[in-house]
């Protein structure tokens, strides 16, 4: 194989750098809300099997880089490593100072990984600020061994390996991070390779004189074995790197002269390296061959027992897939909808009864909307990974902000759309961030009022419907509703003599650079960033909910669709034009009567419906165009809500339910007021798919 880094990489070990970067992104977020875990269970309460999994990613990382040549990933995630296990065997107590290093290393680790993505090798990616953590963690475990007490005269002035004690653990054990991805191939280039490296090694060690020692040849046993222990960790073979990892130890001593050359010593390594061999004999080769004999003996007509797989391949009940395969697969479906459409409801049949025909079209639709339901599932993912980023959120905000905050998660295991997933974290981020800086007040005006002196901010996930509702609640002071109206008298946003809802003043806060803050900060005042937050979340078809009271805290609802990509949605027509509303937003249709309708003396149309006025849209005037339904009493009305804005649409005829694939507008419709997409009818014109909020923003403005 080609040595890694650099433009003269193959595709094999593209594909080896791409995994591990993927992989080891997806770890580090799971690690990250791990760490802060830990350190609010310090002490004897510290959780070992946590420590464990945190110290066995370090380990595991540390020894891929090595074999991929990462070197700058290889020398944080081992300071990292060492520190961890300083804290694994009690040495030290896990400090806040820790934690915060070991935050930081992830950060840097992810950086560097962002780096290598592009570059393929971390050497150029921010030496200095990788230089500098790892002193830092450097001097963290200086500091934790010199506070270690004396253990006496039984302590080993090296960590030489005493192989009679040798036992791999179930830790040893741990596997490669990409077991899967390993080839048999892949292993036996890993074995030849070794085994020159061994025959290396033993040879410079053979040449070793103890009176006049050779440092040259230190130096070959020395790269050799750390070869093997980089590429033993990559494979999974995490007994056989550990044991070359103590052999290289010993050899680094004998490098810098910290350890005395001498004939136990020589033969100690010796006989470490004919160990290593027959670890990687029984690493490379786990199956014992069977005896011919036994095959022989077998019964008559009874099958062998099936062979093992190698690795962890036969325990794999998942495969990863590129989520632009799963994006390609969900339009392919949204395509195959819109064809089934097309063919049981082509006009050319229209008046015709073919009853074969109708059962083949029953059963098509049938299995449309199970692949439908299979691609969807595909999509979907629990939200914990999203959600757990938030606990090293929280710690850092309220430690600058010095509050005490509790983050209480609920619901991370509820699934939603990948695209969901991908867009929800900004939206979250803002509006946690925002609670804690600005919702929750400090621990002395908590304790002033009488509540307890830790705030706690809530997030929690639930499906209801074809939604997910996503709610951040804090315990803190709420909005201040006059303070925003003030605030927005100042900026011109609303109206000084119109009187507006408590609710309605408190969606100013998503007004772009909307801030109360009173001085600013590094972190944002409640509004800042929250237009972006309101932005990603409509344009996921989303929509976000406030309710606050004084002095009881603030509560933000966002729902979002289950799926971006398939709704189910009702098909209306204005003359000869098609729209789609979704089923969620409608509450009714009703057959209007003109002794409901209202006229209220600024020219507003109010439709009445059960004692309650609703704001009237004609949707041909909207968009200019040519209606049947020129009075409301020859037309449908349409009750839809979204939030607190509820209307009454005028329309002239209602077609059906349809399921609706949701499209981009086309340029050359784009502009047009309120609308969220188009989605294609089976006769190939355009349905619009009707956003109500902007509906209403638009019969607001026109008023």
């Amino acid at each position: 194989m080609l040595p890694f880094g650099g433009e003269a990489m193959d595709e094999e070990q593209l594909e080896i750098l791409r995994d591990f970067i993927t992989e080891s992104t997806e770890a580090l977020e799971t690690v990250e809300p791990l760490l802060v875990e830990l350190e609010q269970h310090p002490g004897d309460a510290i959780d070992e099997q946590t420590l464990a999994a945190i110290f066995r990613f370090f380990h595991s990382m540390k020894g891929t880089a090595s074999f991929l040549e990462l070197q700058h990933v290889v020398r944080v995630t081992h300071v990292a490593e060492s520190l961890l296990d300083l804290v694994r065997k009690g040495s030290t107590p896990l400090t806040p100072t820790h934690v915060d290093l070991l935050c930081e290393t992830v950060d840097v680790v992810r950086i560097l990984l962002q780096c290598v993505e592009t570059t393929h090798t971390d050497a150029t990616c921010d030496p200095d600020r990788v230089e500098d953590l790892a002193k830092r963690l450097d001097a963290a475990v200086n500091k934790a061994i010199n506070t270690i007490p004396e253990p006496g005269a039984a302590k080993a002035p090296s960590s030489f390996l005493v192989l009679d004690a040798w036992e791999a653990t179930e830790e040893d054990k741990a596997g490669s991070m990409f077991a899967n991805l390993i080839s048999p191939e892949m292993v036996d280039k890993f074995r030849i390779e070794s085994e020159e490296h061994l025959e290396s090694v033993e040879e410079a060690l053979m040449g070793l004189d103890v009176g006049t020692p050779d440092m040259e040849l230190i130096e070959v046993a020395f790269r050799g074995m750390h070869s093997i222990k980089g590429n033993a960790g990559l494979f999974g073979f995490t007994a056989l790197s550990k044991l070359a990892h103590s052999m290289e130890t010993t050899l680094d001593e004998l490098r810098a002269k910290t350890l005395t050359i001498s004939s136990d010593v020589v033969d100690g390594l010796l006989k470490a390296n004919d160990q290593i061999r027959v670890e990687l004999r029984k690493a490379t080769n786990p199956e014992p061959e069977q005896p011919q004999v036994a095959a022989n003996d077998a019964e008559p007509g009874k099958a062998p027992p099936p062979k093992a797989e190698h690795g962890e391949a036969q325990r794999a009940g998942s495969i990863r897939v590129d989520t632009e395969k799963l994006d390609e697969l969900m339009d392919l479906v949204g395509e195959l909808i819109i064809a089934e459409t097309t063919v049981t409801r082509n006009p050319d049949l229209e008046g015709l009864h073919f009853e074969n025909f109708q059962k083949a079209a029953l059963q098509l639709n049938r299995l449309t909307r199970r692949l439908q339901n299979i691609a969807m599932a595909v999509r979907m993912v629990p939200i914990a990974s999203t959600f757990r980023k938030m606990l090293r959120l929280v710690r850092d905000v309220s430690s600058k902000q010095h509050k005490k905050v509790d983050l209480i998660i609920d619901g991370e295991h509820t699934e939603v759309d990948k695209t969901v997933v991908e867009l929800i974290s900004d939206p979250l981020v803002h509006m946690i961030r925002n609670a804690v800086d600005h919702g929750l007040e400090s621990p002395a005006d908590r304790l002033a009022v009488g509540k307890p002196e830790n705030g706690t901010v809530w997030l929690t996930a639930t499906h209801e419907g074809q939604e997910v509702w996503i709610t951040i609640r804090d315990n803190g002071r709420g909005l201040n509703t006059e303070r925003i109206r003030a605030k927005a008298l100042e900026k011109g946003l609303i109206d000084p003599e119109k009187e507006y809802k408590p609710e309605e003043i408190h969606r100013m806060i998503f007004a772009p650079g909307f801030s109360t803050a009173e001085q600013v900060t590094d972190l944002s005042g409640r509004g800042v960033g929250m237009d972006v937050a309101l932005r990603n979340i409509e344009s996921m078809n989303g929509r976000v909910e406030i309710e606050s009271r004084p002095g009881e805290g603030t509560i933000f609802t966002l729902r979002i669709p289950l799926t971006l990509a398939i709704i189910e949605g009702m098909l209306l027509k204005v003359g000869d034009s098609h729209y789609t509303i979704p089923l969620l937003s409608i509450r009714e249709h009703v057959r209007a009567q003109l002794k409901d309708l209202v006229m209220l003396p600024d020219g507003t149309e109010m439709f009445k419906i059960r004692e309650k006025l609703f704001p009237v849209v004609r949707l041909h005037e909207v968009h200019n165009i040519k209606p049947k339904a020129h009075n409301i009493d020859e037309g449908i009305l349409i009750l839809v809500q979204d939030g607190p804005q509820t209307l009454c649409v005028l329309v002239d005829e209602v077609v059906g339910q349809r399921q609706t694939v949701i499209k981009p507008v086309p340029d050359y419709l784009k502009g047009v007021r309120g609308v969220a997409g188009c989605s294609i009818l089976h006769n190939g014109e355009i349905s619009l798919i009707l956003d109500v909020e902007g509906l209403a923003k638009h019969r607001a403005a026109a008023a």
